[in-house]
């Protein structure tokens, strides 16, 4: 179990997969800071340890003042986002009592950059909400019902003949 604490937030995680921290919305910690990006630090656990891992972000993390691509994360161990002074982060390691959980899934994953030399994997498709069912077509904006009734058939003007002109314009031409 791994507990990630910041200044706005704690949160607890279970081994299982990657955790993302950055300022996006959906990272799974947020930090709401000008100098972080949106997937900045990548938190796995490799089987044994837990580790903090620089996403490729343009100002890195920073242990004990000292820019790092990555270190191994102990009990107690800290670290600063963006620059040696930046947003910390501190972690704990083992049991936690309170509550544990993941984000709700999302319909668009945080982009997250592969640590070097990891094989390259398709991207997975976005996780479904379970209960939620999309419409069979992709018509959003489905017909209208009419909102006013049918207009009644034409009615014939008075004298007229059951073929719809009057009675002195069907006989033209004989005269009795």
């Amino acid at each position: 179990m791994l507990t990630v604490q910041s200044e706005w937030s704690q949160r607890s995680f279970a081994p299982g997969h990657d955790i993302v921290v950055g300022s996006d919305l959906r990272a799974d910690m947020r930090v709401a800071h000008p100098l972080i990006a949106r997937a900045h630090l990548l938190l796995r656990f490799d089987g044994a340890k837990w580790i903090a891992i620089d996403n490729g972000s343009p100002s890195g993390i920073f242990v004990n003042g000292h820019r790092v691509r990555a270190v191994d994360i102990h009990d107690r161990q800290s670290l600063n986002l963006a620059r040696p002074d930046g947003p910390r982060l501190s972690f704990g390691i083992g049991r936690h009592d309170g509550a544990v959980g993941q984000l709700p899934p999302t319909l668009e994953a945080v982009p997250v950059i592969a640590p070097p030399g990891a094989p390259k994997t398709a991207r997975p498709e976005p996780p479904r909400r379970p209960g939620v069912r999309r419409p069979a077509s992709r018509d959003r904006n489905p017909p209208r019902r009419a909102t006013r009734p049918p207009a009644s058939p034409a009615r014939s003007p008075p004298g007229a003949a059951a073929g719809g002109a009057p009675a002195a314009h069907r006989d033209r031409g004989t005269d009795p």
